[in-house]
């Protein structure tokens, strides 16, 4: 509860530091999904409803997430980004990034209510927008994950068709063994008025480890840019 309240009080420090910042920006959105898959992990079997929102100071970042599972109506995990990522001097299609993710589970066992992971990741704003992210837990999740990916949209007015793909492999996170985990692929559309954008999207994930499955979800969100 402390490290919650900790949190907290820095996300709001953040946000009332950069109201009057010329570099602050930073979104509010909310989504629901037929179903919550995470590293190919299925963390819920029906609906879900999942808010949040981004700050964004200059080089800085906060973000909370959160979800709500429908089918055993309580809100089942709440999580809490900080990061930081630049342009590689002299190379500006390239950035780098590092940063930390508190997550919290209010229904979960009160030893391993709080977790938190460490990130760092490269990507570039060449076509096709690649991505590499490697992410750390050294505690309850005990192992290391790497996520790289692909992907590109094309704007006709106010509508955007979108495509990506991910791949992961999981170095022994959660008690997985080590091995690929899957691969995700996602196709949609944004919708954008003025600082609304509405997003209509499927995804499918590919097993490519015995340990994980098929499986696929459908999502439509809303949000709102500042």
């Amino acid at each position: 509860m402390k490290k919650f309240s900790a949190v907290m009080a820095l996300g709001f420090l953040l946000l009332s530091f950069s109201a009057s910042a010329a570099d602050f920006s930073g979104n509010i959105y909310t989504a629901g999904v037929s179903k919550y898959l995470w590293r190919g992990q299925q963390l819920s079997e029906g609906f879900a409803i999942q808010p949040g929102f981004n700050l964004n100071l200059g080089n800085l970042s906060f973000g909370y997430w959160g979800s709500y599972d429908a089918d055993a109506a309580r809100y089942s995990e709440s999580d809490y980004t900080f990061s930081y990522s630049e342009t590689l001097p002299g190379l500006d299609v390239i950035r780098v990034g590092a940063g930390f993710t508190i997550y919290t589970f209010p229904y979960a066992d009160v030893a391993a209510n709080n977790d938190t992971e460490v990130f760092g990741t490269i990507s570039s704003s060449v076509v096709s927008l690649p991505y590499v992210k490697f992410f750390y837990d050294p505690t309850f999740g005990a192992g290391g994950y790497l996520e790289a990916g692909v992907s590109h949209s094309i704007t006709l007015d106010a509508f955007a068709p979108f495509g990506s793909v991910t791949c992961g492999y999981n170095f022994g996170q959660w008690g997985y063994e080590k091995s690929l985990s899957v691969a995700l692929g996602t196709l949609g559309v944004t919708y954008t008025i003025d600082k609304f954008t509405a997003t209509l999207s499927g995804s499918y994930q590919l097993a490519l480890d015995e340990q994980y499955e098929n499986d696929g979800f459908g999502s439509l969100a809303v949000s709102y840019g500042f």
